[in-house]
């Protein structure tokens, strides 16, 4: 028994690069995003921002944290990160 996969596409033809399309969604349809991924998604994004903004107020304290622990600068910088 031989089985098969059929695939579909939808062209769309393509006009002037100017032009601007809207495009809705339906809310009620089931691939629309779930509430667990806009959560997923606001974690996600608030973690990046405080690690970022974490690594960038302790660069400026990279030699002070060498000096007071005893090791060179580039040790200390790839602890920090």
């Amino acid at each position: 028994m031989k089985q098969e996969l059929h695939y579909s596409m939808k062209t769309i033809p393509i006009r002037d690069l100017s032009t601007t399309s809207l495009v809705t969604y339906d809310l009620k349809d089931s691939s629309a995003i779930s509430f667990a991924a806009w959560k997923a998604l606001l974690i996600l994004t608030g973690t990046t921002i405080l690690i970022l903004s974490l690594h960038t107020s302790l660069s400026p304290a990279i030699p002070v944290i060498a000096d007071e622990f005893g090791v060179d600068q580039t040790l200390a910088a790839w602890v920090v990160r």
